[in-house]
């Protein structure tokens, strides 16, 4: 019987390396530890500097405080910090760092280098570690504060190095945290480099809407409101948020912070999003940089070793502050923008430009192509008296234009109108009996058993037609929305592009730039050709033909935000998501509107095609093609069931 001792004691060298997994996960984990003790160090300037999304070189430097000799070979020890002397101090710590921990990780997976100088000292110190070894310490010239350079992150550790994402998924993690650092310390100068390239430079500030100018847009600045700070006892909410008519396709503008620490909670995203409950499309979120202030004794922020999430003692009564106190900023907002102005008459000129607003749809319809026939012509859609032409291909102005592949069959008959590429709502049918529902009533238009009459148009938006004595309502948009997915969706190695006459610069954040970077082949295949043009401008060269030019912006944000909603690595879910997203906005933007007069030929047509079209009960967003009207329900409305009841009882009589 085998009677050695299983339980053994690791070393202190692979205790230290084990535990840094919970501090050092990957590079962004590094930069935030380093970087908050610099703001603890008073720093007024930091730059941060990074090669190979860390992995090669993260370099970080403040003008702070400094640290003597001894404090930097002290700093890397397990446990060391100047931030608190006993437990007790836990309750009240106003610092980032506090328990001695992030240094002591860091220098046991990387090669390190602290270069450092106090005000009062006349030379600076070089001390450099090599894996948790120390290996060399010299005086050096250096200006007052602290360098410090990690490199060769995890070459000590494979297993760890195999488990960190790809370069530009590590990189846009270090710029949402670097984005937060600059939210949070508007006061202080932030600079962020990537491969020697400055992306950011954030000179400190006073404004927080200078702040989010700064990072995101320009224009934010001028979309932005200062919520309103509803005074109650629990905290005071403060920040800014974005007027609804400023909106995006990811939560990447949202940032929360709890006592000046930047935290990661859905409840409280949640509660913003509630805020705005009816004033954002669907799936669209909001620019908002909110600040939690509460006491200390109301709020755990040591959690974990990240401090990324905190726990309060009334949660739901903090979400419900930020919920009413967004709402009452968008209520004043709206109440000023309809303020009236009754010393302000408008001019005769004023009053004509209006009506001329009111009036261009009808007069400005320029039709565009979606389908390239063989002959190659298009077919399309032109306003001619009030009614589209499926049947004609009047354009001959796009003969001269390059054309590829079809994107349909040569036969196709169903044709599209102009559109502008309209918002992206994805509504999924959950409810098994609606489903069957909206299945039953789409064969509807497959018995040929029975003949269909067509009634008309009501409103220019459903088509009415009357089957068996049933009535029938079809969603003109909805109806042919599906079927230009379907076809879209069998064909689309077939699209129809067109080169523009001048290639659309498309300007992006440098983080979203290498996001789309690994995909344009992708893109390529769904029509749209473009290529890098610098770190933060994307060129476009050739679209879709029915795809506008002043809407590319917009598509390649949504595509973006597709993206970023799943695991980039996975290039078959990527081409997967573009196959579905980029043909249901296709088809969203090429199919008839709501508002577009047809005639009875071309609601035939429509009927027909979408008689044969697969899955045509709804369209690709989940909206119901058909509604059916039966004769019975009718009769009921009109209590002619009580007088076929009666009749029947007079013949027994």
């Amino acid at each position: 019987m085998n009677s050695e001792n299983k339980i053994k004691i690791l070393s202190p060298e692979q205790a230290i390396k084990i535990a840094a997994g919970e501090v050092v996960e990957r590079p962004v984990n590094i930069i935030k530890e380093i970087v908050e003790n610099s703001i603890d160090a008073q720093a007024t300037k930091i730059s941060i500097f990074i090669h190979q999304a860390g992995r090669q070189l993260i370099k970080i430097i403040d003008n702070g405080l400094g640290m003597t000799p001894d404090d930097a070979k002290l700093s890397v020890a397990q446990h060391a910090t100047s931030k608190i002397t006993s437990v007790e101090d836990l309750e009240t710590i106003a610092t980032f760092g506090f328990r001695g921990e992030a240094l002591a990780s860091i220098n046991s997976v990387s090669n390190l280098t602290i270069t450092t100088k106090t005000a009062e000292a006349q030379t600076g110190t070089k001390i450099s570690w090599n894996f948790g070894k120390l290996q060399q310490e010299t005086l050096t010239s250096h200006p007052t504060g602290t360098t410090l350079e990690i490199a060769n992150l995890f070459d000590n550790i494979p297993a760890r190095q195999k488990f960190l994402k790809k370069d530009e998924t590590e990189w846009r993690a270090i710029v949402t945290l670097f984005q937060a650092f600059c939210l949070d310390y508007s006061s202080i100068h932030f600079q962020l480099y990537n491969e020697d390239k400055l992306q950011f430079n954030c000179p400190a500030v006073h404004k927080l809407s200078d702040r989010a100018a700064q990072l995101f847009d320009t224009h934010l600045q001028e979309k932005i409101y200062n919520l309103i700070d509803l005074e109650n006892k629990l905290c005071s909410v403060t920040g800014i948020i974005s007027a609804p008519t400023y909106y995006r396709y990811d939560r990447n503008q949202i940032f929360i912070f709890v006592n000046n620490r930047w935290v990661k909670n859905i409840d409280l995203t949640k509660a913003i999003m509630r805020g705005y409950a009816g004033a954002l499309p669907a799936q669209k979120y909001p620019a908002a940089i909110i600040f939690i202030q509460i006491d200390t004794n109301q709020v755990d922020v040591n959690i974990h070793p990240k401090k990324e999430e905190v726990k309060f003692l009334y949660p739901k009564k903090i979400e419900t502050v930020i919920v009413n106190s967004i709402k009452a900023t968008l209520d004043q907002s709206i109440k000023k923008q309809f303020e009236p102005t009754f010393f302000e008459p408008t001019t005769p000129q004023e009053n004509k430009a209006m009506q001329f607003d009111e009036i261009a749809r009808t007069i400005d319809y320029q039709p565009q192509p979606v389908f390239a026939e063989k002959n190659g012509s298009f077919a399309t859609y032109k306003k001619e008296e009030e009614t589209f032409s499926f049947l004609k291909n009047p354009m001959q102005e796009f003969d001269s234009m390059q054309k590829t592949k079809p994107i349909a069959p040569e036969n196709q008959q169903i044709a599209t109108p102009l559109a502008v590429i309209n918002r992206f709502e994805s509504v999924k049918t959950t409810q098994e009996d609606q489903k069957a529902s909206l299945e039953e009533q789409s064969h509807l238009l497959t018995d040929h058993g029975s003949e269909v009459s067509i009634i008309g148009q009501y409103k220019r938006t459903y088509i009415l037609f009357e089957k068996d004595g049933d009535l029938l309502f079809v969603d003109q948009h909805a109806a042919h929305e599906r079927i230009l997915y379907e076809q879209f969706k069998s064909n689309f190695q077939n699209i129809a592009t067109i080169q523009l006459m001048f290639p659309e610069f498309i300007k992006l954040q440098p983080a979203d730039i290498m996001i789309i970077a690994p995909h344009l082949e992708l893109l390529k295949d769904h029509g749209i050709s473009a290529q890098i043009f610098s770190d933060t401008q994307l060129i476009v060269q050739a679209t879709p033909v029915h795809l506008k030019n002043q809407l590319l912006a917009e598509t390649m944000q949504q595509i973006i935000g597709w993206i970023k909603e799943i695991d980039e690595t996975d290039q078959t879910r990527i081409a997967h998501l573009l196959n579905e997203k980029v043909h249901t906005k296709m088809a969203c933007s090429a199919a008839i509107k709501a508002g577009d007069l047809l005639n009875m030929e071309q609601m035939q047509q429509l009927l027909k095609t979408l008689s044969i079209t697969d899955n045509k009960s709804t369209c690709p967003h989940g909206r119901p093609t058909l509604w059916s009207l039966q004769l019975d329900a009718i009769e009921k409305k009109f209590k002619r069931d009580y007088g076929k009841k009666a009749e029947q009882l007079f013949d027994f009589l």
